[in-house]
This record gives structure tokens, C-alpha cells and sequence, in this order.
């Protein structure tokens, strides 16, 4: 009885051993794999230099194209690791004006460095659209023009930026009320139609001779016209103002 008692206690204890070597082993294996994983942490998208980026900020707004705009930049998700530097250096490319998107080269020469980024940029621009519907044919006058103001990456390059350029001239293309208003489709107005009799001035040197023509073709003030004379020749003359062509004399 002794020895069954003695037996039964000897196994448990041996039991308890084993459960106790088994959970320390568990943990040793588990531990390394936690402190593993812990080291291996990185950060993907670090903070970018403040210098670096007041450098770009300040590149894009001396260009000429944003002259009188405020600009805004926009990074990429994922930025790379810039080196420190004193005196960073950041040269715009031409960019794009359907995207807004710019090549921007960096550069240090302390320690020397070069570099380069691709950044977002928006800026609003002041601009005349059509004040209501305009066609085709129409004279622009104050009252067919007002100020507006577009994101500059969705306005065409001639979009036009003072009145002084539209009034007076002649829209080639019906224009919506709202419209942005283009060089492209405002020719000077014709102040010489084709068949008009005209005044010709031959200018030479000490002297100016007149006489009349008849226009073959119109034109606008400072436009080239060709002049039937009344002697049949034909001639080339600048419009110098309502049925007045000029043809200066070598």
C-alpha cells in the first residue's frame, strides 16, 4: 500500500515537471519571434525635410506662368529621403498646363547631391470668359466680357488675360456665356472689305502720292491687302485705317 501511495505521488511530480519544461520551452520559442518582428519595424514614408520642400514651394511660385497667382503643392504619397543640406536647390521644369504636374531637379552642393521629384501643383488665374452667348461674326464690346477665375491647369495657353486684348475684334466661333475667352478665336476686326474702293497713299522718300484702288480682299488695321489700281496694276498695301491702305515706295 506503502509503495502504490509513493509510486502515485513520484508521477504526478513527474508530470508537473513535464508541464512546467514544456510551457518555459513555449515561451522561449515565441519570445524571439515577437522581439524578431519588433526590430523589423520601419517607417515606409519618413517626414521630408522642411528645408527641402520650402525650397520647391518657393521655385514654383517665382515662375513667370504664376505671376499674381498663389500656388499650392502637392507631394507624392511616398516621399524619398532627402540628404540635409544648407542651402538646398530646387529648378523647376517647363511643366505641363492639362496636368499640373512638374519636374522639379534638386540640388546640394554641401555635401554634393543631386535629385529629382515629380510634384502636383494648383493656382487660379484671372481670365475674361463671354459675358452671355456670343456669335460667330460678333464685335467684342466692355458689356460682351467679364472677369472670371479657372484652375490655370484647365485653360488653353492664349486664354485672355486683359480686355485690351479682345475689344474691338471680331470672335471667328460662337462662344457659350461662361466660355474662357481665347486670342485664338478674336481676330482684328476688317476695317477694309474686298471689292471697297480705297484711298492709296505711296509713300517714298520726301514725298507722298495718292490715288484709288479697289480692295480684292478685306483687312484688318495694320494687315497686308492687295490693291487693284486704276490702271490695272496690282499691289500690296498695309490698311492703315477705314479705307486707307499705305504701299511705301523704295
Amino acid at each position: 500500500m506503502m509503495f502504490k501511495v509513493a509510486a502515485g505521488w513520484l508521477q504526478g511530480t513527474v508530470d508537473k515537471i513535464r508541464y512546467i519544461y514544456n510551457i518555459g520551452l513555449l515561451v522561449l520559442l515565441i519570445a524571439p519571434l515577437g522581439s524578431w518582428a519588433q526590430t523589423k519595424t520601419v517607417q515606409t514614408n519618413p517626414e521630408p525635410d522642411s528645408s527641402w520642400t520650402s525650397a520647391i514651394d518657393a521655385s514654383i511660385a517665382e515662375l513667370t506662368k504664376f505671376a499674381g497667382m498663389s500656388t499650392a503643392v502637392s507631394y507624392p504619397d511616398r516621399m524619398p529621403k532627402w540628404p540635409p543640406c544648407k542651402q538646398p536647390r530646387a529648378i523647376p521644369g517647363t511643366g505641363s498646363s492639362t496636368t499640373g504636374k512638374f519636374p522639379v531637379s534638386l540640388r546640394c552642393d554641401s555635401p554634393r547631391w543631386l535629385g529629382q521629384i515629380v510634384v502636383t501643383v494648383e493656382a487660379a488665374k484671372r481670365h475674361l470668359v463671354a459675358a452671355r452667348n456670343l456669335q460667330a461674326g460678333v464685335i467684342i464690346s466692355p458689356s460682351d466680357i467679364v472677369e472670371s477665375e479657372s484652375d490655370w491647369t484647365k485653360l488653353p495657353d492664349d486664354v485672355a488675360t486683359d480686355a485690351e486684348q479682345l475689344l474691338g475684334r471680331t470672335l471667328t466661333r460662337a462662344m457659350q456665356q461662361g466660355q474662357a475667352l481665347t486670342l485664338n478665336f478674336a481676330r482684328q476686326t476688317a476695317v477694309i472689305r474686298t471689292g471697297e474702293r480705297v484711298r492709296v497713299q505711296m509713300v517714298g522718300s520726301n514725298f507722298t502720292v495718292t490715288g484709288d484702288g479697289l480692295a480684292v480682299q478685306q483687312g484688318a488695321v495694320g494687315e497686308s491687302v492687295k490693291v487693284k489700281m486704276a490702271s490695272g496694276q496690282f499691289v500690296t498695301a498695309t490698311v492703315v485705317r477705314s479705307g486707307v491702305v499705305e504701299l511705301k515706295l523704295e
